[in-house]
């Protein structure tokens, strides 16, 4: 599993997330849950750290954004909601 700080994220767009370094998180791109549809991430908000973690099938890896922030985590919560997607809550 490839994990990465919150802090890489440069821009959250439509869609997606922008990362340092022109990486690119794609929703569209990501597995979803096949019991939960629009279900793109899992997130666990009192895990130590807080993250999110995506799964790119074509990479068969999770992409983990790990969170020291819970403002920043709500955020990027309510941007995957606002393009239309869910994530399943594992707290």
């Amino acid at each position: 599993m490839k994990e990465i700080s919150y802090k890489e994220i440069e821009e959250l767009v439509e869609g997606g997330i922008v990362f340092t370094k022109n990486r690119q998180l794609v929703f569209s791109e990501c597995e979803q849950m096949e019991q939960w549809a629009g279900c793109i991430a899992l997130r666990d908000i009192i895990g130590n750290p807080p993250y999110f973690a995506f799964f790119y099938p074509s990479q068969k890896q999770r992409l983990r954004i790990v969170f020291d922030n819970e403002n920043a985590f709500h955020k990027l919560y309510m941007h995957i909601e606002n393009c239309g997607y869910h994530s399943f809550d594992l707290s």
